[in-house]
């Protein structure tokens, strides 16, 4: 992780965006306990970086779910994070996911906290699949503390998307606390991450980053590690990239956001998974 947060200073970031994704890299509920929240915070503040969000997915609508997200709460929290982000749940388990969220509502309260959920970018059967149906998940909460973390990238992946990308995206902005730019190309039949403005999403054309307004966070997501073969759900590659890989692609990410965004101050922010 520090030498992750050094990379990320590096490269010119200015937040850092810790990420919890099952599947993605190996951590256990363990990982949510208020002493690693705050030497976590410690080491993002030695970087010389400042953290907004945190990742920490779970599904929402499983039995287990209210602990689980209680937890993330109190570990956001403790990190100084104002924005917990996590994924919904699939549609047959919207009642549970209802009746989890609404629980915690006077939780994300006391903390300050808001909670942004996020459409994924694989799978099927998601409540939420694109911005349009996240607006609509999100509206029927009526509570400030719920609100919706639009990833662009996962929007194209996901393939549900039934509006435009610049549509999709305007339905999304009015109940968004936050935004994933993440960007791919397809390669050989391959899914391929790549940095923002350089892939397939169409950032800049399809999807125009000045229609964005300048208080809503931009964190930038490049999972440099991971690949989908056949357009499948991700996979972890065995080689590391290197130290300089990394910092280009951050960077290159980092700067065509800033000539492309309305301003140059928009919490951009990149993130590294796991602790």
């Amino acid at each position: 992780m520090e030498h992750g947060l050094a990379l990320l200073a590096e490269a010119g970031a200015v937040a850092v965006e810790p990420a919890y994704i099952e599947g993605y890299m190996a951590f256990d509920e363990d990982s949510f306990r208020e002493s690693r929240a705050q030497r976590l915070a410690r080491l993002i503040a030695v970087s010389g970086l400042t953290v907004h969000a945190v990742s920490a997915h779970t599904d929402l609508g499983s039995p287990d779910s209210h602990e689980k997200l209680r937890r993330r709460i109190g570990f956001a929290a403790a990190l100084g994070a104002r924005i917990l982000i996590c994924n919904a749940t699939t549609a047959d388990r919207t009642q549970d996911f209802r009746r989890v969220v609404t629980a915690v509502l006077p939780d994300l309260a006391a903390a300050g906290l808001t909670l942004a959920l996020e459409n994924p970018g694989h799978g099927s059967d998601a409540l939420i699949p694109d911005g349009v149906r996240g607006a609509a998940v999100v509206a029927a909460f009526d509570s400030p503390w719920v609100r919706l973390n639009y990833d662009i990238g996962n929007a194209l992946t996901y393939g549900a998307r039934r509006a435009s990308a610049a549509e999709d995206l305007r339905a999304a902005l009015p109940v968004a606390a936050h935004l994933h730019l993440k960007d791919l190309r397809d390669v050989a039949g391959d899914w391929v991450f790549c940095p923002v403005g350089q892939g397939d999403v169409g950032y800049g054309t399809d999807v125009p980053l000045a229609a964005i307004p300048p208080d809503v966070p931009l964190g930038i997501e490049h999972p440099i590690r991971l690949w989908r073969p056949a357009h499948g759900d991700p996979r972890r590659r065995e080689e590391v990239p290197s130290d300089s890989a990394v910092v280009a692609a951050v960077r290159s990410s980092l700067e065509w956001v800033a000539r492309s965004a309305s301003g140059d101050d928009q919490g951009l922010s990149t993130f590294t998974r796991g602790e």
